[in-house]
């Protein structure tokens, strides 16, 4: 048994993440020239380098130690420049699987907000919002300074260097103002002012004759590219957009600009006329109005346009289709909590920290994201199960518990009579049942109706049903010892102790899982350690992570496991032979929070970093 090498995974990423008000930088790949068009953009502490056209080949760079803020490719495309929320800019290879760093250069005492490569991919700008300095520029390799930025008297949110010879630089700031620079090496020019609000964006063209900002004022201004001399401004109404404008781009051929608002509109711009040539208004079924602002965009190689909305949605859009956005890219944008398998329809269910619940269909095949839709939980999603009758139960820490059928939320709802711990459902009474826990009982439930309960001796703290028996297993979590039940329900006749106490777990048990012939049990623990229990005379035997175990999955034969750890690791486990196992390391920044085999050579994980993959285990 074995692991095929990572070049064999699909990685579904996660969507980037948003702050209400403030401008997200995506970036793209110059290297790709077809539909293959990759974008870069920051989650948490990972860089996600994503395949517009195939989700599953995206690539994560996890060094980071804080959370990244921005990531934009050279013009060679041969490395990326991201930066984080200490200050610190790491440049890295972007060639091949190794992501060899470059350099690490500390650039400001505080987030970095944007940079900008200049277009020898030598040097680089970084800016945002320091304690002593604003903004730095450097050579990408040594990290030598190669100029100085000052002008500002607020945080900068925003930078761009022109591509030609002689090179120039624009910075943007929350002071109102834009300071323009001369180099190399950069020093400061003069101050411009023509906003009455913070400005949000500045972007240079590919041709380097004129650059443009953005503003919270709702205004766009163009400037010449070799002076700075401000040449005049967009205006669709009283101003470009009815709010704030979060961010603009150029094409490639430097004569039309792409602007994204508050407003939740996409504008296409004529430069020369300074009219309108297509605009788009972003909607979404059923969400606050916030949701759909513009906060962030780029005008990728191969002609398309990519728009995030605030709610982290991926806007496609064709410029030769106005009105109409061609393709919406979802995905998590918190932690995924749980994660739950439909083989019937070959659909991944994940719900996050949000209480956002994503489907992904297809995994494997190129792969489909899709948002649950209806009357989500507004809080964490604490555990989700398949209903054995193709439905799927999720629990959130609103302290609510909701069926899911297919792509929707149906109207069945029950409350969990407190924080929930875990649930797990089963048909082996002959209906449909779900086995809720929260911290005191055990809560029965038949199409969301409470038939039964159990009052535990014990603070639960996980839960697993037999899919085909009547078991139901319970972990708890005390100071002295973990403490558990193997029980027989029999409902409505009751619960039946078979006598099969879980005191071999030493810590408080964190996961739970019965074989599918539900003749042995996987216990794992918060020390790492999981054991296996057979049910009829509770022997076991040991496995271990180094930190607390988050999720048991048994393969369809019932001959291995695979376990998931804040460790950050995935172990594939032969039941025969506990010691022989297979260490899939660094899988999720952060810890891994969900595990499920798919059939008897894949698995499926979900992590802290807000993204599902997919391995292929090899048996030999």
């Amino acid at each position: 048994m074995s692991y095929i090498p990572r070049d064999t995974e699909s990685v579904y990423p996660a969507n980037p993440v948003t702050t209400r008000g403030i401008s997200v930088k995506l970036g793209s790949d110059p290297k790709h020239k077809d539909d293959s068009t990759s974008r870069s953009y920051a989650n948490g502490r990972t860089v996600w380098i994503r395949d517009i056209s195939n989700p599953s080949a995206s690539q994560a760079y996890t060094q980071h130690t804080q959370p990244v803020t921005v990531a934009k490719f050279s013009p060679s495309g041969y490395y990326c420049a991201s930066g984080d929320a200490s200050g610190t800019v790491r440049v890295w290879d972007t060639v091949g699987s190794d992501q060899v760093l470059k350099s690490e250069v500390k650039v400001i005492a505080g987030r970095i907000n944007d940079l900008s490569w200049d277009g020898e991919s030598k040097r680089i700008i970084a800016v945002g919002d320091g304690k002593e300095r604003f903004g730095h520029a450097f050579l990408f390799d040594s990290g030598s300074s190669c100029g100085e930025l000052t002008g500002h008297s607020k945080v900068v949110n925003s930078v761009t260097i022109r591509h030609q010879r002689p090179f120039r630089a624009v910075t943007c700031s929350d002071d109102t103002t834009l300071v323009f620079y001369t180099g190399v090496p950069f020093k400061y020019s003069t101050t411009i002012r023509s906003h009455s609000r913070f400005v949000q964006d500045v972007r240079y063209s590919p041709i380097g004759e004129a650059f443009a900002s953005a503003g919270s004022d709702g205004k766009v201004f163009l400037y010449d590219g070799t002076s700075g001399e401000k040449k005049g401004e967009l205006i669709d109404g009283d101003g470009a957009h009815k709010g704030t404008v979060f961010a603009i781009d150029w094409d490639k051929a430097g004569k039309k600009l792409v602007s994204s608002g508050a407003d939740a509109v996409v504008k296409i711009w004529d430069v020369e006329s300074g009219k309108v040539a297509a605009h788009w208004n972003v909607e979404e079924d059923g969400a606050p109005a916030v949701n759909t602002q513009q906060v962030g965009n780029v005008w990728m190689n191969e002609g398309r346009i990519a728009s995030l909305s605030f709610s982290g949605n991926i806007n496609l859009i064709d410029p030769r289709a106005p009105g109409q956005i061609s393709q919406v890219l979802y995905g998590a944008q918190k932690s995924i909590t749980s994660l739950s398998y439909s083989r019937p329809s070959k659909t991944f269910y994940t719900g996050s920290y949000d209480g956002r619940i994503n489907s992904f269909s297809d995994v494997g095949a190129g792969g489909v994201c899709r948002p649950v839709k209806g009357m989500s939980h507004t809080n964490q999603v604490i555990a989700m199960d398949v209903d054995p009758e193709s439905g799927v139960w999720s629990a959130g820490m609103d302290d609510s518990l909701k069926e899911i059928k297919g792509e929707e939320f149906t109207s069945t709802s029950a409350g969990t009579g407190g924080l929930p711990k875990g649930l797990s459902t089963s048909k082996a009474s002959g209906s449909s049942t779900v086995f809720l826990l929260n911290a005191t009982e055990v809560l029965i439930f038949q199409k969301a109706k409470k038939v039964g309960s159990l009052k535990l001796p014990f603070s639960g703290s996980a839960i697993d049903a037999a899919k085909e028996k009547n078991l139901v297993a319970v972990g708890g979590e005390t100071l002295e010892r973990g403490r558990g039940w193997c029980t027989s329900c029999q409902y409505p006749a009751g619960w039946e102790c078979l006598g099969g106490e879980l005191t071999n777990n030493l810590s408080p048990i964190t996961s739970l899982a019965f074989s599918p012939d539900a003749s042995l049990l996987a216990a794992g623990e918060q020390t790492g350690k999981i054991m296996l229990y057979d049910v009829a005379g509770m022997s076991d035997a040991g496995f271990f992570h180094t930190a607390r175990v988050q999720a048991i999955s048994w393969s369809p034969e019932g001959t291995h496991c695979a376990s998931g750890s804040l460790d950050t690791c995935v172990y594939v486990w032969s039941v025969e032979r506990p010691m022989k196992n297979i260490p899939i390391k660094n899988v999720h920044p952060a810890g891994v929070t969900g595990v499920q085999w798919i059939d008897g050579i894949h698995i499926a994980s979900t992590g802290a970093d807000g993204s599902l993959k997919t391995f292929e285990i090899k048996h030999h």
